[in-house]
């Protein structure tokens, strides 16, 4: 069975293709969201609203905060493998693998391991460039821009800007005040299609409009959250 894209782009998730299901695993996404990525739905998964994520991306075992954008050939989160037993296949961990164990009508030598490990985190307002590798269990800060091809393999701080293979911090988009006013305005908790007279392209002056009219703003809810419990309803 397939999702029904069309029915779910009424509810403000939109999908840019069908995909099959076997099993759901622990994932939500907030409306609205747009994803043309491979996602990992028998993990855990979840999406935050406003946030865009391109194709031929592979996504699992992942949380992504709201406004992120994830550019083209990402992989995000991928399984880990053992490294220090006989061998890293995936035949000794995972039950008659690919069916081979029956096929040659041998013993499954299978014994437990846990491939998925600690969620990979990438915070709000975080845009990933082409062709990026993020490890699992790695966590990007809030605000953050990795370059294009980097292979991320420790944490990125909020506001930084990372690159490289391995990827280091080659600067911060801005002071550390103006970060730590970010930080606490926390502004991807609201709808910015409802906000009026901010000047985005002025930090400064948008920082000071923020904190003015924020005790005015009521806190963004989706609409809509695709999950396991509602997720067989948009199925075709």
């Amino acid at each position: 069975m397939q999702l029904d894209t069309n029915a779910l782009k009424l509810v403000g998730i939109d999908l840019a293709f069908p995909r099959s299901f076997d099993i759901w695993g622990d994932a939500a996404i907030e409306s609205p969201v747009f994803c043309a990525s491979n996602l990992r739905f028998d993990t855990f998964l979840r999406i935050g609203a406003f946030s865009n994520l391109n194709a031929s991306t592979e996504i699992g075992h992942t949380s992504i905060g709201r406004y992120t954008s994830i550019a083209q050939n990402c992989f995000i989160g991928a399984d880990r493998h053992p490294t220090d037993w006989i061998s890293t296949s995936r035949v000794f961990y995972v039950p008659d693998f690919r069916g081979f164990s029956t096929f040659v009508g041998g013993r499954d030598p299978s014994t437990p391991f846990s491939a998925t490990g600690t969620p990979t985190r990438i915070g709000n307002d975080v845009l990933i460039a082409n062709s990026c590798i993020i490890n699992r269990g790695i966590t990007i800060g809030d605000g953050a821009i990795v370059a294009p091809g980097s292979v991320v393999t420790k944490d990125v701080p909020a506001y930084a800007i990372a690159g490289g293979n391995p990827a280091r911090v080659l600067r911060y988009r801005f002071p550390d005040a103006i970060i730590a006013k970010l930080l606490n305005l926390q502004w991807w908790n609201y709808s910015i299609f409802h906000l009026e007279s901010i000047d985005y392209t002025d930090i400064g002056k948008m920082i000071d409009r923020f904190e003015e009219v924020r005790d005015e703003l009521t806190v963004f809810e989706p609409g809509f959250h695709l999950t396991r419990e509602n997720y067989s309803g948009f199925l075709q």
